[in-house]
């Protein structure tokens, strides 16, 4: 069976990374990402605004994260929850094109000022408020 769906059903995007819980993420123009699954789509908009170069990369965890490269920082979304991380609150610079988890408890970004190493600890502690238990 092949299904179709175009825009307006799913966004257009620019990026696509496999659920190995289900569905698909995807990464539309505005920035913020977008989980599809049994028909349902389900968006997080980038904040504090819209990111007009879209998810750069897109890296699902087998323990639930979600992490998208975004031009306005790197947005992380578990159980349903997302939150950006940025300049504004940590990062050394805003637009980061690249993020690959280690499997050895980092994350790495590649940004606009170069590579950077985030403890997971911290990522679950940012800005000072835990979102992820």
């Amino acid at each position: 069976m092949i299904e179709t769906l175009l825009p307006p059903a799913v966004p257009d995007s620019r990026e696509l990374a496999a659920d190995p819980r289900g569905g698909i993420w995807l990464g539309p123009p505005d920035g913020g990402l977008s989980h599809y699954q049994n028909g349902k789509l389900e968006s997080y908009p980038p904040s504090p605004g819209p990111d007009h170069y879209g998810a750069r990369q897109i890296v699902v965890t087998p323990e639930g994260f979600t992490f998208g490269a975004l031009g306005i920082g790197l947005m992380a979304v578990r159980d349903g929850k997302a939150q950006v991380l940025s300049a504004r609150n940590g990062l050394p610079c805003d637009s980061t094109n690249g993020v690959v988890p280690d499997g050895r408890g980092y994350v790495w970004l590649y940004s606009e000022c170069g590579l950077t190493s985030i403890v997971m600890s911290d990522i679950r502690k940012w800005g000072g408020t835990r979102i992820w238990l």
